[in-house]
């Protein structure tokens, strides 16, 4: 059995995952989990939480698109894959565990990191 996605096409979470697969050229099958409805017992016995995206390849399985995106680089031999978006886009790793910028590098680090806050008149 190859690689098996749960996901959803409103999901940006597993947007992220279905480009890294596209850019690793790695064929998969692909499952639609509703996000109206109840989980269907198949991506639930994958991820009990219920959350997209989840990946099977093989005997694994793992939830959170980056838990995946690190996986499938990794798996690849492609670190480079995430490295570069990282260089372009420095907070994507904070935004994606749902933090802002300010708070990821905190208040002493925004002149070092680039960031400013905006002054009230």
């Amino acid at each position: 059995m190859g690689i098996v996605l749960h996901d959803n096409p409103r999901s940006l979470c597993a947007q992220r995952v279905r480009f890294l697969l596209a850019e690793l050229g790695l064929p998969y099958e692909r499952r639609t989990v509703p996000l109206e409805a109840e989980r269907p017992a198949r991506h639930l016995a994958v991820n009990p939480a219920g959350g997209v995206p989840a990946l099977v390849d093989g005997e694994l399985a793992m939830a959170e698109s980056v838990t995946i995106l690190r996986y499938l680089a990794s798996r690849e031999g492609r670190a480079d894959a995430l490295a570069l978006r990282a260089r372009r886009r420095p907070d994507r790793t904070a935004s994606s565990l749902g933090l802002s910028p300010a708070r990821a590098v905190g208040r002493s680090g925004l002149r070092a990191s680039g960031l400013t806050r905006r002054r009230r008149a």
